[in-house]
């Protein structure tokens, strides 16, 4: 039986999201992944679940070619969101063509319903690249463009041009808590805000055990990441952890999964349109869809505002 989940408008382009979208990154790079990601896109559209983001950089390329394969043995495939890595001259007007043209072959569709300009490039200025964008939705190879992982600022300039129709950007109980201005700005603008890391790649999900754990699961490389200095760095991780597990305790209290209270609270941000919940595994991408369906009352709005107040970001 497929859930029914509430949807949102993206920008005026006649697309509606389900509130959760499938995470593309974590269905993997290769042949042998396609079995397991085809489980994982049909779980998803199951719990009501209509779209997979992906990016041309996720496993360099990659990740894109395993969820085309995936997609080609489902009744019916989901909406698709993809993004323009900056790599050299691909922010400009040939490179954002070349390389939508390229994400369309891997994935075997004839037109991407979302692209993104993945984070921005200061070698090529953006009016140029956005301009390029505006050209692939006038083409029909996109049907929506959008921006991940830039201000609020060169939104509004590239906006000024021509709608941005979407934004995506980092938001969790624990992580990127700037964003939630900027998120809220875009939709008082009628800007569509997809979320990634909802789950703060894993420990909201009470997965880990502190920052040992983080290491023996991602390898010894895991300090160079980003998330992990902000979040187990240096006088961090006493804080997230404790952040862990009083939301494990309010969900507890609540009936609730600790994940799917985490992903609830990102839905309930103003402006959020859809949360990207990563997963290769049936169930848990199922559990991740039903926190669509929990509704939170001002008291649990409040009480997780103030269990968002224990960690790192703001000692």
């Amino acid at each position: 039986m497929v859930v029914t989940m509430r949807t949102a408008s993206v920008g005026t382009t006649g697309i509606e999201l389900s509130a959760i979208g499938l995470g593309g990154f974590e269905l993997g790079e290769s042949a042998a992944d396609v079995p397991a990601a085809g489980a994982a896109i049909a779980a998803a559209m199951e719990s009501g679940v209509n779209w997979v983001d992906t990016a041309d950089e996720y496993h360099a390329t990659a990740n894109e070619s395993v969820i085309g394969e995936a997609m080609g043995g489902l009744q019916e495939r989901p909406l698709i969101s993809s993004k323009r890595w900056p790599d050299g001259d691909s922010f400009t007007p040939a490179g954002i063509h070349a390389g939508c043209r390229d994400s369309l072959k891997r994935l075997g569709v004839d037109h991407l319903d979302i692209y993104f300009l993945h984070w921005p490039d200061d070698q090529i200025p953006l009016q140029e690249s956005w301009g390029a964008m505006v050209e692939l939705a006038d083409q029909g190879l996109v049907r929506a463009i959008g921006l991940s992982n830039y201000t609020l600022a060169q939104i509004e300039a590239c906006h000024a041009a021509r709608p941005v129709d979407v934004i995506q950007d980092g938001l969790s109980l624990v992580d990127y808590p700037e964003n939630r201005h900027k998120v809220a700005a875009c939709g008082w603008q009628g800007i569509a805000a997809v979320i990634y890391e909802p789950l703060a790649s894993g420990l909201l999900a009470g997965v880990y055990a502190g920052a040992a754990d983080v290491r023996a699961r991602w390898g010894e490389d895991v300090d160079t990441y980003e998330f992990f200095g902000r979040l187990f760095g240096p006088g961090h991780e006493a804080r997230s952890m404790a952040l862990a597990a009083e939301l494990s305790r309010v969900a507890e209290q609540r009936g609730v999964g600790m994940a799917q209270l985490a992903i609830a609270w990102v839905l309930a941000q103003p402006g959020v349109t859809s949360a990207i919940c990563g997963s290769s595994n049936p169930a848990h991408v199922s559990s991740n869809s039903a926190a669509a369906g929990i509704e939170l009352d001002d008291d649990a709005l409040a009480e997780l505002e103030a269990v968002m107040r224990l960690g790192p970001a703001f000692a």
